[in-house]
């Protein structure tokens, strides 16, 4: 409980050894750098790295366009830690685009939702 209501680097983030440039572009993006490959010497993520995972998840949510996050039985795919955010930032799961596999709602998808203006000043919509 701390005075900042929402973390801006993912607590998975902190053990991993980045240039600080690429750490402040992950936190920018919402990126979990233990999902970022690193291409660098001795498997380091480099800004490229990054960017290229923040391409690759734009190309995935353009693609699911239309595709709803559910699956058949109108349940949102999202595990128990995404739930938990979801429900401490009071946001419906159900107003949220998934960007993981098969729809699955992750992480930073709840954050770019709370970064989207008409998330926060017309209840999702």
């Amino acid at each position: 409980m701390g005075d900042d209501p929402l973390p801006t680097t993912p607590p998975s983030n902190e053990g991993i050894q980045v240039p600080p440039a690429v750490r402040k572009l992950a936190t920018e993006h919402a990126v979990d750098l233990s999902q970022v490959k690193g291409t660098g010497k001795n498997g380091r993520v480099l800004k490229e790295d990054v960017l290229n995972f923040v391409n690759s998840a734009r190309s995935r949510q353009a693609t699911n366009v239309g595709m709803p996050s559910r699956v058949p039985s109108g349940k949102v795919l999202a595990t128990p830690v995404v739930r938990h955010l979801a429900k401490e930032r009071g946001i419906d799961l159900s107003d949220v685009h998934g960007s993981g596999e098969d729809g699955r709602v992750l992480k930073e998808d709840i954050l770019a939702h709370m970064r989207q203006p008409s998330a926060t000043a017309a209840g999702g919509v």
